[in-house]
């Protein structure tokens, strides 16, 4: 890595933008035998349009004065996707599926 103000570039944007262009790219997202979108957890196929799959999104959020946050704005889609049983049992806190998230 190279000689960088980390912790300068951490105070600035909130991330070290050099440490973030480092990153490897994520892994692609996971798919069915027939190449359709399946759950990034239990690996079955999913339909990315219906109102029973979530989807992973990158975007922008601001804290509110009374906590919690605004709306996702700008948001990018990741095209990785996940069954709305997975979704349930680990915000629960159960696990699920072949491929647990490590974060």
């Amino acid at each position: 890595m190279d000689d960088h103000d980390h912790d300068g570039l951490v105070e600035r944007y909130g991330d070290c933008i050099v440490c973030l262009a480092e990153e490897p790219p994520p892994p692609p997202p996971k798919r069915t035998a027939e190449g359709g979108p399946a759950c990034e957890f239990c690996e079955t196929s999913v339909v990315a349009v219906s109102p029973d799959t979530y989807r992973l999104v990158q975007g922008w959020i601001r804290p509110r004065k009374g906590g919690g946050t605004n709306a996702l704005r700008l948001a990018t889609e990741q095209h990785r996707y996940a069954c709305s049983d997975c979704v349930m049992r680990l915000s629960s806190g159960k696990p699920t599926g072949p491929t647990l998230p490590t974060t």
